[in-house]
């Protein structure tokens, strides 16, 4: 037994000694392979082939991500559509009405001195016709499908309020040249419902007040930051506008005694006629002030208030079942504060008092307005 083991040991040794070339020849190949794809040229094909992949790769994926927008904008389209052949309510019967502009040889004729304007007014017409059926159509798709009352973004509401009253302004001035054309007065309407829909205090302007059961969260409403295309729709609606109260029983708290001198000056200069001020440097002093004498109306405070809880004094406001409208007014920006976590914590709004710095006291006013205007719209 011990004779064969020995003579099988002996012969794989021999067959090892026989495929040592083999190996080796294989290790040398495999260095010559990895030698030859390290030369630049090739190096520099590879280069090429996995630029070319990833490029292939980068415009699938855009093609991918451009049938999806494609496909989301036919849907909005065709739902539009459906929308539209179904006029079951009345923002249905307003938002998806077919405005037929005149046709421009069917314009009524002006009289002296406008005779030799006829042509360019009726140009003004078609123009202005065809810029609201654009941004009309646009609204449809955007806004058509959405349940009312439709939630815009602040960019939305930036956006479709500026080609909104770029359009009603150019209306208007038409409708004073052809007063009874009706494609006109349709378009206005149709206008002035979508503007309702984007900024409710447009809405409040050219309709009676409409109480909201319930306060819920509007950035716009919370921020009285005093916005562009409100100022614009004061200037175009003069009759109903948002005013400050005659009189007013204010306490302002803030621990910096220039700012509460700055609003004696302002009082004494007329700007806050007819309102009593009470001015406090702790949120403690004010609410116990609040809580123990009636008639005050109003609380404007500091949010970072030395020794003093703001947050907790407003709790306790509250709590004690207090409905007093709380604005904060600091220097921190508007990003710095979460909005939303202050409404629910019982504060009524914000007026960023860098602004009034900046912009002086109408700033201060402007936002006031704002809030008391809302108020009164929605029964707060």
């Amino acid at each position: 037994m011990k004779k064969i083991f020995a003579l099988f040991v002996l012969c794989f040794s021999g067959v090892l000694l026989q495929a040592q070339p083999l190996v080796q020849g294989v290790k040398a190949l495999g260095k010559q392979a990895v030698k030859s794809s390290s030369k630049p040229q090739s190096a520099g094909i590879l280069d090429r082939l996995d630029d070319l992949y990833s490029s292939g790769e980068y415009a699938a994926q855009q093609a991918r991500l451009q049938s999806r927008v494609q496909a989301a904008r036919e849907r909005q389209i065709q739902y539009a559509q459906e929308q539209r052949n179904t006029p079951v309510s009345k923002r249905k019967q307003i938002l998806f009405k077919t405005v037929t502009p005149t046709n421009p040889q069917s314009l009524p004729r002006l009289g002296h001195p406008f005779t030799g304007q006829e042509f360019a007014f009726s140009r003004q017409y078609q123009d202005a016709m065809k810029e609201f059926a654009q941004i009309h159509r646009d609204y449809i798709i955007q806004a058509g499908g959405r349940p009312a009352p439709v939630n815009f973004s602040f960019e939305e509401k930036r956006i479709w309020g500026n080609s909104f009253h770029e359009s009603l302004f150019k209306l208007q001035k038409l409708q004073k040249i052809y007063p009874q054309d009706k494609p006109l007065q349709e378009a206005l309407e149709v206008i002035y419902f979508c503007l309702g829909e984007i900024n409710p205090m447009f809405k409040g302007l050219y309709e009676p007040p409409q109480p909201r059961p319930g306060r819920r969260f509007q950035r716009e409403e919370f921020v009285l930051d005093p916005m562009w295309f409100d100022q614009m729709v004061r200037m175009a609606w003069p009759p109903r506008q948002a005013a400050l109260p005659e009189t007013l029983k204010v306490a302002v708290v803030n621990d910096d005694p220039t700012i509460l001198h700055q609003y004696k000056l302002w009082q004494q200069q007329g700007l806050f006629k007819g309102w009593e001020f009470s001015f406090f440097s702790t949120a403690e002093a004010a609410v116990q002030d609040i809580s123990s004498h009636a008639g005050y109306q109003l609380l404007i405070t500091d949010w970072t208030v030395a020794n003093s809880s703001v947050l907790e004094s407003v709790r306790r406001l509250r709590t004690s079942g207090n409905t007093l409208p709380v604005i904060v007014c600091s220097s921190y920006t508007v990003d710095q504060i979460n909005a939303q976590q202050m409404f629910n914590q019982g504060f009524d709004g914000f007026i960023s008092w860098a602004d009034v710095t900046a912009s002086g006291p109408e700033h201060l006013t402007e936002g006031l307005k704002r809030f008391f205007f809302y108020k009164d719209y929605y029964k707060w």
